[in-house]
């Protein structure tokens, strides 16, 4: 399949439009994807599309916001409902309530009572950390003598046999 190419006129041509209608609209109507109207708004802003071809000097005024989504961003997202109001309908649901009827109530998706209920759930569901008392220090132990091998577990008797019997074969 043979890779598609634009003039730069084409491709200035679209960078203009994008000042008055969404990037979208002007990316669907010309037949290309997102991606690369947004390339082509950067390439511009950057200077590109200058020479025999544009016949247009670069920084036509093209709204930076072009290139983002519509409705832009105003800062962190706040959720509507705070972490004990969450507790208090998950706690209604796990009380046998209906998730549905919430929803309606509070007017949003029983999807989302249902996961705060299972949320809920695992957090009731974990073990309590339990405190961890030491034991109090006492004297040093004597080292206790091992009457087995750790290497192998075998008593330490048969492995000095072993030994003795191979220092025997094979002497240095």
């Amino acid at each position: 399949m043979k890779r598609r190419s634009f003039s730069d006129q084409f491709k200035l041509a679209a960078v203009q439009r994008c000042a008055t209608e969404p990037a979208a609209h002007v990316a669907r109507d010309v037949g290309i994807v997102r991606s690369v109207l947004d390339r082509w708004l950067r390439q511009h802003r950057e200077g590109h599309f200058v020479g025999a071809d544009a016949g247009v000097p670069p920084g036509l005024p093209v709204p930076a916001t072009t290139t983002v989504s519509a409705a832009p961003k105003v800062g962190p997202r706040r959720s509507l409902f705070t972490n004990e109001e969450r507790t208090r309908v998950a706690e209604r649901v796990l009380a046998g309530e209906k998730p549905v009827a919430i929803a309606k109530e509070l007017g949003i998706k029983a999807a989302l009572i249902y996961s705060w209920a299972n949320q809920l759930k695992k957090k009731k569901s974990k073990p309590a950390k339990s405190l961890v008392v030491a034991a109090p220090i006492s004297a040093p132990q004597p080292p206790t003598i091992l009457n087995f091998c750790p290497h192998c577990g075998m008593p330490l008797a048969a492995v000095n046999r072993a030994l003795n019997a191979i220092a025997a074969i094979n002497p240095r």
